[in-house]
């Protein structure tokens, strides 16, 4: 009954240990993440292309619909004309409306010495099954566009996230390395006090002073660490090397929480980097499919509504004129270059299923790969706590005894070192959890969620 009580109240404790955290909670990072994600120019780049895709995709679909052109044309003939002899008026006048001829001075000319046109002509595909797997192409690679264009935000998106946590962990590293040239410090003002007592030697005030010099020059790497990554995350968000990086209060390391990750994880395998394949796998079966289908026949419609003569006269009836016109087009040989093409689609299809297959097993690996990265981290973090306290107590425990000199200085070194190194392998536990959740998104495209 206690030990009910007893979790109980545990349990409350943590759910009003979170509630209490502040509303800005996680706003720095998602708001670092968000302007990486408008200002990227690979970004930038997928969405054109995605955008091209679109509007060939509007191109296909228009081909369906009708196509009206307005024509017009001039054309001056040269040729010997024909002789039709005297008393011929009426005879070259028929001669001229039955075959759009002109006569002058007695003589025929054939065509006719000039010839006017301007029409409006309708044309309508009637059966066309290239024009149906050209827009299913169109179709297939506006998603797989689509789909690439998501998958890389996912990934410029972890990748954001990774340089924040490589960030605060350097940040963090050198306050723990500034903890320890504070104690190194005050060791060796311990040293020189019992120096000054005549209680050590001098060699034990300079094996303190090369200590502090090492734990110095441990700082110094610390910050070199901090510049490199500051420039590396700034280099992601395009904002200026040394542009200052805000901290985000919800990401730091706190011994208080208690961390765990969320039971009811997706583990179905989603679209990512799957439906850019899929994708491009249909496209290439449709081009096979576009490529089979010039063996069949084209069926046009065209209808043509215009004036058409030897001269601009609106007094002639006969310059009006219309045409309704159905063509047929019919491929039966072309070298075999359609064969080819079928192959070469054929073949792309099968690898792009290949390739399929490879990746959807490869994510299905790697889902369960990260997260039992990151179950294997949450476990070691008992070890690590526990470490870290036990080598505060054994850290202060030597010091006092040396001071008191009942400890050598050999000893309250390694103290020194091993409350140092435990404070930094805590940080490191730390963020190398938050990095191992951002390696988990970039690898399946989902997320984890961590509860303090």
């Amino acid at each position: 009954m206690m030990i009910k009580s007893y979790f109980i109240k545990f349990t409350l404790l943590l759910v009003l240990s979170v509630s209490t955290i502040p509303g800005r909670a996680q706003q720095i990072l998602n708001s670092y993440a968000e302007q990486g994600l408008k200002s990227n120019a690979n970004i930038d780049k997928l969405n054109f292309d995605y955008q091209a895709s679109v509007w060939a995709l509007k191109e296909s679909k228009k081909m369906f619909g009708p196509s009206v052109d307005i024509t017009g044309g001039y054309t001056r003939n040269f040729r010997q004309p024909i002789d039709l002899g005297s008393g011929s008026g009426n005879t070259s006048s028929l001669l001229e409306q039955l075959l759009m001829s002109s006569s002058k001075n007695g003589k025929l000319y054939y065509p006719g010495i000039n010839h006017f046109s301007s029409a409006l002509q309708i044309t309508q595909n009637i059966y066309n099954r290239q024009l149906v797997y050209s827009r299913d192409i169109k179709e297939e690679n506006s998603r797989s566009s689509a789909s690439q264009l998501a998958d890389f935000r996912i990934e410029l998106e972890a990748e954001i996230r990774t340089a924040y946590f490589q960030y605060l962990q350097a940040v963090s590293l050198k306050e723990a390395v500034e903890r320890g040239v504070k104690n190194a410090r005050q060791n060796l003002a311990g040293i020189q006090s019992l120096l000054n007592q005549q209680r050590l030697t001098k060699e034990s005030l300079y094996k303190s002073r090369a200590n502090l010099s090492s734990v110095e020059a441990q700082l110094s790497d610390m910050e070199n660490s901090r510049i490199k990554a500051q420039f590396y995350f700034n280099f992601l968000i395009n904002k200026l090397p040394g542009d200052t990086i805000l901290t985000d209060q919800f990401y730091l390391f706190d011994p208080a929480r208690t961390y765990r990750i969320a039971t009811d994880r997706d583990t179905a395998i989603s679209g990512y980097h799957l439906t850019a394949i899929e994708s491009a796998a249909k496209s290439a079966t449709l081009q096979k499919k576009q490529v089979n289908a010039q063996s069949l026949p084209v069926l046009q419609f065209t209808g043509t509504g215009g004036i058409s003569g030897n001269s601009i006269d609106f007094s002639n009836r006969r310059l009006p004129y219309g045409a309704l016109e159905v063509s047929f087009k019919w491929n039966i040989f072309n070298s075999g270059a359609s064969q080819a093409r079928s192959r070469q689609a054929l073949f792309q299809e099968r690898s792009l299923n290949a390739q399929y297959q490879n990746t959807r097993n490869q994510l299905r690996t790697d889902e369960l790969s990260a997260f039992h990265d990151v179950a294997a981290q949450l476990a070691n973090y008992g070890a690590v706590s526990s470490g870290y306290k036990n080598a505060s107590v054994y850290y202060e425990a030597v010091r006092s005894k040396f001071m008191a000199g009942l400890a050598t200085l050999l000893e309250l070194l390694d103290a020194e070192y091993s409350l140092q190194q435990a404070d930094m392998d805590r940080l490191k536990w730390y963020y190398t959890l938050q990095i191992k959740i951002s390696t988990y998104q970039k690898q399946t495209g989902k997320t984890l969620k961590l509860i303090p």
